[in-house]
């Protein structure tokens, strides 16, 4: 009975003694949870750098702090002190990071001795952050594929990214965000046929709380669609007595790589395949009982092969024919001229001047024989001056008309 009644008179006591241990530890966890910084962040990205930033934590009386201890880790277990800031201090910049990497970062209040460098007070770790220096750049892009409304173009993995943001553009001036994506092979659509696009890459680190470009280390690229057909000139360079023609074309396409070329005979027999970056071919072996055809498609290169447009109407080059006379009577003067292998008709043209520009054409004939009154009606004969004449050779192909150069000019007597 006397052992039961000292219990009972020790249990107030005990009572008080586990109040005070409670308020204690309600005491120490009200501290800690006031001496925990807030809101870390990354606030920049740099090559071998990053910088963060914190909300300081509130202290109740008699349980400051003079010192953040900042600690990195690279799996978020094994963790290394990184320094001390005043206590005062919100950010910092950890330097020394490998480049295209990503850490983990804590920070936590201390009570800091300065002469025993040891810690005297804990604070509260704050939440963990990833943070990540810039990536690297890509390096190249390669287009893949082309169609005429169309691009699609791939790139090397960069290291540190996590993903990539796209721009296109029809130059480098209005080159707009596209996509931010993890992948790295892109189709482009609803683009321009005949066009050229300028592609930027720039590589992206995405951590839980922030993205970071790879600023300055973007990478640039040009990529096409497939081209349009062009257009053969309707005047092709064939003097008579030369084995040479000079054939061009225009083209409505930007930055195509080149030009295939097929010349054919008067029989459609292939004489000539070339490939060119000109607009503009000499064709060098002629023959002057022949007339020649002509076709042209333009290609890109994708991929280190050609990516070619649809061929161009047919072209035809005639010899230039030769008047062989000129004879007036009564007013009136009959041209002849020699045939030209191919012509369908002849296009006949007169002036006060041997000069074919400031002539004028004044008919066409089936034949090698024209007769005019042009002579007569003529102001040039009433100040006995001559009147010349020009011939070209001309041949309709699909409703376009195809013709020589002029002949030399001829006169009567």
């Amino acid at each position: 009975m006397k052992k039961n009644s000292i219990f009972n008179k020790m249990l107030p006591l005990f009572g008080v003694l586990l109040s005070c241990v409670l308020m204690m530890c309600l005491r120490m966890d009200a501290s800690a949870a006031n001496t925990q910084p807030t809101n870390l962040k990354q606030t920049a990205a740099a090559a071998t750098k990053v910088s963060i930033s914190w909300t300081a934590p509130s202290t109740q009386t008699g349980n400051s702090y003079n010192r953040i201890l900042v600690q990195c880790s690279k799996d978020n277990k094994n963790w290394v002190d990184k320094g001390y800031v005043a206590a005062n201090v919100t950010s910092a910049t950890l330097i020394g990071i490998e480049r295209g990497t990503s850490w983990y970062v804590r920070i936590k209040a201390v009570s800091y001795n300065d002469a025993t460098k040891k810690i005297l007070v804990d604070g509260a770790w704050s939440d963990v952050i990833e943070v990540a220096t810039i990536p690297y750049s890509v390096g190249g892009i390669t287009q893949t594929a082309a169609s005429k409304t169309s691009v699609r173009f791939t790139w090397p993995e960069a290291k540190g990214a996590n993903c990539y943001d796209v721009y296109v553009g029809s130059s480098y001036d209005n080159a707009k965000f596209v996509v931010r994506m993890t992948g790295r092979d892109l189709t482009v659509k609803n683009r321009t046929q005949g066009r050229a696009y300028y592609i930027k890459v720039v590589p992206v680190k995405v951590t839980a709380n922030n993205a970071f470009s790879a600023v300055g280390m973007e990478t640039w690229g040009t990529v096409k669609t497939t081209p349009k057909a062009v257009t053969v000139s309707k005047d092709s360079a064939w003097e008579r007595g030369s084995k040479s023609i000079d054939f061009t074309w225009t083209s409505s396409n930007k930055k195509v790589d080149g030009y295939q070329v097929k010349i054919y005979d008067s029989k459609s027999k292939v004489k000539a395949t070339v490939n060119t970056k000109k607009t503009s071919y000499t064709f060098n072996k002629a023959k002057s009982n022949q007339y020649y055809k002509i076709k042209v498609r333009p290609y890109i290169n994708v991929n280190n092969k050609k990516k070619y447009g649809a061929w161009s109407a047919t072209g035809v080059s005639l010899i230039a024919p030769q008047i062989t006379g000129v004879a007036q009577e009564d007013g009136k003067a009959t041209i002849t001229w020699t045939a030209v292998k191919g012509a369908g008709t002849y296009d006949i043209y007169s002036g006060s001047y041997p000069d074919f520009e400031s002539m004028s054409r004044i008919g066409t004939s089936n034949s090698t024989t024209f007769v005019t009154n042009v002579v007569n009606n003529n102001a040039a004969v009433a100040s006995n001056k001559r009147v010349y004449f020009c011939v070209r050779a001309k041949k309709a192909v699909k409703g376009k008309n195809y013709q020589s150069l002029p002949s030399d000019a001829g006169w009567g007597n």
